[in-house]
């Protein structure tokens, strides 16, 4: 069975996978960057790394909203939603 920083890292490297071919793209890149940053605050899943991960997660799906529509966006919304219920049961 999996831990939920390990189910957390799987949704992470979803979305990746989704944005990779976009990276060229302005858009792209700021999202793996955030998306790199968030797997190394889970190296270290204290509260407060959680609650930073957490907000740049937020800062990629508002990105990704903004192609809402165009399937490989609303697959990433997908993860994205999966992460966020994790953290809402975590209560972050």
């Amino acid at each position: 069975m999996s831990s939920p920083v390990e189910k957390a890292l799987e949704n992470i490297v979803a979305i990746e996978r989704i944005v990779e071919p976009y990276g060229y793209y302005p858009d792209g890149d700021a999202i793996l960057k955030d998306l790199a940053a968030i797997k190394e605050l889970l190296k270290n899943p204290t509260r407060g790394n959680l609650l930073q991960a957490l907000e740049k997660l937020k800062a990629v799906e508002n990105v990704i909203n903004q192609y809402g529509g165009y399937e490989p966006a609303e697959k990433a919304i997908e993860h994205i939603n999966i992460l966020k219920e994790m953290a809402k049961r975590h209560g972050l």
